[in-house]
């Protein structure tokens, strides 16, 4: 099932006890997500209907013990449960697959994930006794559409190219981005508060105003994490952070920085030459070179505990557990310091 089934059966009040959320596109699940609590739970008794758990950091029965719990003054409750993958949460996992055979019936369970292997007993058991809803990011029409739709609940207009720049800028079409509808919908925003109404907006202001104008230092940044350059990293933050860049967008470019750092430098040591891996890869050469060249002052190793930590720090922010700037400093002093201690909180 995709969202657009889900909206259907919703606005149809059609509620079923058992949902395994994929979000590809968090920002579409988050927001499918409050409008099912919305029909699920009166606004009245919200705070006593509905119980979210972080999936690493909760005791099973208490999971279940919320889901076994009858509503206060309304239909149903809701309790939620999540985690990036739940690779590292098997006893969560076989306690919620024995829940998922013998469901409360006026609890809705949402497990909420950004992906699951399809061959885990959680999927399968989600599969056949509950609905699975895959939340994909949109195509390059749909998302013209939302953010033309979106701009104009706003009274704003946009020209033909700088929609194009809007959109290559953000990298969120990108296979492995890690960009969703909410740095548009943050953007979109800060362009109504400063455009007047009725205004076509032009490329010119797209530049003035969209976090895309500070790519460069993004870049800088990273490579100034590369590199161990902590006195220059913080003071990319306070260019990142005055001219309010998003996390989000700030970490997918760090991710994909390292990423392409790990696969260079890994084929490098097995004996490839730089321009085999560009060709395979569909890298630019220099790109390749500098990758290479990172790792005088970072390692192999490094790079794996980096990525470790870009995703823990993306969850946290997501989950409103850190602040986004918080999570800057965090991110330069545990790659940028390489201390690494997110990344060995993880592996625990």
């Amino acid at each position: 099932m995709d969202s657009t089934a889900l909206n259907k059966e919703l606005s149809m009040n059609v509620i079923t006890p058992l949902y395994l959320f994929l979000a590809e596109d968090d920002y579409i699940a988050r927001s499918y997500y409050a409008l099912l609590k919305k029909k699920a739970v009166d606004n009245a008794f919200t705070e006593l209907n509905i119980s979210e758990y972080d999936a690493r950091k909760s005791n099973p029965t208490d999971v279940i013990a919320s889901c076994m719990t009858l509503p206060i003054m309304a239909e149903h409750r809701v309790v939620s449960v999540r985690d990036a993958s739940f690779a590292k949460c098997s006893e969560l996992c076989e306690t919620l697959v024995r829940y998922s055979k013998k469901t409360c019936e006026t609890t809705v369970l949402v497990v909420y994930a950004n992906g699951i292997d399809k061959r885990t007993s959680l999927y399968k058991s989600f599969s056949q006794n509950g609905k699975i809803v895959e939340f994909a990011k949109l195509k390059q029409a749909d998302l013209v559409k939302w953010i033309r739709s979106s701009l104009k609940k706003k009274n704003l207009e946009i020209a033909e190219n700088a929609l194009r720049f809007f959109i290559d800028s953000s990298d969120y079409l990108s296979k492995d981005s890690e960009i969703d509808l909410g740095y548009f919908a943050n953007e979109i925003d800060k362009l109504a508060l400063s455009a007047p109404k009725g205004t076509e907006l032009t490329q010119a202001m797209l530049k003035q105003t969209l976090s895309v104008n500070i790519s460069e230092d993004i870049f800088r940044f990273s490579d100034d994490l590369l590199s161990g350059n902590l006195a220059d990293a913080y003071l990319q933050i306070e260019k990142l952070l005055y001219h309010n860049a998003a996390f989000q967008q700030i970490s997918a470019v760090v991710a994909k920085a390292i990423r392409t750092f790990c696969i260079c430098r890994s084929l490098n040591e097995q004996g490839k030459s730089e321009a085999s891996i560009a060709k395979e890869y569909g890298l630019h050469p220099y790109v390749v070179k500098k990758s290479i060249a990172a790792g005088a002052n970072f390692s192999l190793s490094e790079g794996k505990k980096a990525l470790l930590v870009l995703n823990q720090l993306d969850v946290a922010v997501k989950v409103g557990e850190i602040e986004p700037n918080v999570a800057l400093a965090l991110l330069a002093q545990e790659i940028g310091g390489r201390t690494f201690h997110f990344a060995e909180r993880t592996a625990v």
